[in-house]
């Protein structure tokens, strides 16, 4: 089975719950379950930002000399740059009947590899855009659609972690996408009847491209 891989916004969203165990009856099989809600626009424009900047001025080296002569990089395993950044809004499109809202997140990490014998990191960066939109159709009946997007890329992933690299014709590119996505229908029938419909889908691709045209 093929694991997924999917990477959340978590600006963008309003409440999560984890469990790990002692589910209640809606969690038909053992397992960590685990609960998103994602924001939603209201009648009043609101919007946020968010910034967050490392470097390794910021962090110490602990790897002894006897070590480093071995092979190892005197500064390897250490988070050499990273920074997180996110921006969304929400409002109305027509008060009182339809409101978006909408996030975009960016990650970057550059982690100086212990494999690598060459002068370059290993870059991580991922990006996520979330769209969601409410329709008030009537006092009974509620329209709700989402989607979010992530893409991951990693230009020198390692295929093997147990050796040691000189260039990177060795290594891979992953250049992964993956999408959730839902459209939703909420229904008051009587004081007695709730109806909820709901349609949506999950799916990723996650090819690795060689950087060399030699096999390995």
């Amino acid at each position: 089975m093929s694991p997924v891989r999917f990477y959340f916004d978590y600006s963008s969203l309003e409440e999560t719950f984890m469990g790990t165990s002692g589910q209640g009856a809606e969690m038909p099989n053992p397992g960590v379950q685990s609960q998103f809600i994602a924001k939603s626009g209201g009648d009043q424009f609101s919007g946020e930002g968010y910034y967050d900047w490392y470097n390794n001025a910021l962090q110490g080296a602990n790897i002894p000399q006897d070590v480093i002569d071995r092979g190892i990089r005197e500064h390897s395993n250490e988070i050499d740059r990273y920074w997180d950044r996110a921006i969304n809004a929400g409002g109305p499109v027509v008060r009182g009947k339809i409101w978006y809202f909408g996030a975009y997140r960016e990650q970057f990490n550059a982690v100086a590899q212990p494999q690598f014998r060459f002068d370059q990191t290993f870059d991580t960066k991922m990006w996520n855009p979330v769209v969601k939109g409410t329709y008030q159709i009537n006092q009974r009946n509620k329209l709700i659609g989402y989607y979010q997007y992530g893409q991951k890329i990693q230009p020198t992933r390692l295929p093997y972690a147990s050796y040691f690299y000189d260039d990177t014709s060795s290594t891979t590119r992953q250049d992964s996408g993956s999408w959730v996505y839902k459209a939703e229908w909420n229904s008051t029938l009587s004081d007695k009847i709730y109806l909820e419909a709901r349609y949506g889908d999950f799916g990723y691709y996650f090819p690795l491209i060689a950087n060399s045209s030699a096999n390995f």
